[in-house]
């Protein structure tokens, strides 16, 4: 930040009367509201006020504060949400696009896997991440138009891409960055925070059901919370956008202290890399396939 001190008293809730609410229209609410959070913190951005902005509030105000005040990234097609989900390795695989683009076409998901593998590169230290598409199976043949197409596309593109992959192979560390439209992404990232909640739900309840599950409930208790740790959202703070001319990180509506904490240090490296400037590059070179 250059202001700090400016930046806290424009995003003061005391000094704020307007809320981009869930159920309004994002795209209206933005342009209405004026003086909500979400639409001060986008311009601070655009004028250089800070460099980036988090926001644990509504998804969609944030995307339509993001487009309107700051802009997208030149050549940008479409700006998508990239999430980190857990595997059994020791690093998360990203799925991407996780909710910004419902409809999308082949050009677009070439350029979120463009812009994803810059992103995971850069986060977590890997050199050439497997980049996969998200399909029905793994032949050619497998899928819809959008799939097929895509699929013709990213063969052609400088990535370490190993071709479409079933959902089944998300979470088992086979595949570094998955790629798919915005509502499948969204769907598989509702479905697996649902399944998440169902096993704690069912551990608990046998946990209690005898004395024996009781002492083997306290004996795994390390365990249990290990899982705990690699699943909670709040190790990696917030959901970038990317594609947006500027860091721009949706957190959960749940979003703690260390969530925020790591939303920042997620900017932060995202500012140090110059993720954004070798985002650019690549589009210009790649993104019009």
């Amino acid at each position: 930040m250059k202001d700090s001190k400016s930046v806290a008293t424009a995003v003061s809730p005391t000094k704020i009367p307007e809320v981009a609410k869930t159920p309004e229209s994002p795209t209206k609410a933005v342009r209405q509201k004026t003086r909500s959070s979400v639409v001060i913190a986008a311009r601070a951005v655009k004028e250089g006020i800070c460099q980036a902005f988090f926001s644990p509030g509504n998804t969609g105000a944030t995307l339509s504060a993001a487009l309107l005040h700051i802009g997208r990234i030149s050549g940008v097609k479409r700006p998508a949400i990239a999430c980190a989900l857990p595997t059994t390795m020791n690093r998360p695989a990203i799925i991407i696009d996780a909710g910004a683009n419902v409809d999308s076409i082949p050009a677009y998901l070439c350029q979120f896997a463009i812009m994803g593998e810059i992103h995971y590169r850069h986060m977590f230290g890997i050199d050439q991440p497997r980049v996969g598409l998200l399909n029905i199976g793994e032949e050619d043949s497998k899928g819809c138009d959008l799939t097929i197409k895509t699929n013709m596309m990213m063969k052609k593109l400088p990535l370490n891409y190993i071709g479409n992959i079933e959902s089944r192979y998300i979470f088992n560390g086979s595949v570094d960055l998955i790629i798919c439209d915005g509502f499948t992404g969204n769907t598989v990232l509702k479905q697996a925070e649902g399944m998440g909640k169902f096993f704690n739900g069912i551990i608990k309840k046998e946990v209690k059901k005898s004395l024996r599950a009781k002492v083997g409930g306290l004996l795994l208790k390390p365990a249990f919370q290990a899982i705990k740790a690699c699943t909670d959202a709040s190790e990696y703070g917030g959901m970038p956008l990317l594609g947006i001319n500027g860091p721009v990180l949706i957190g959960h509506g749940s979003s703690d202290a260390r969530a925020v904490r790591n939303a920042v240090r997620s900017g932060l490296q995202n500012l140090k890399c110059d993720i954004n400037k070798q985002i650019q590059t690549a589009i210009e070179k790649w993104g019009n396939l």
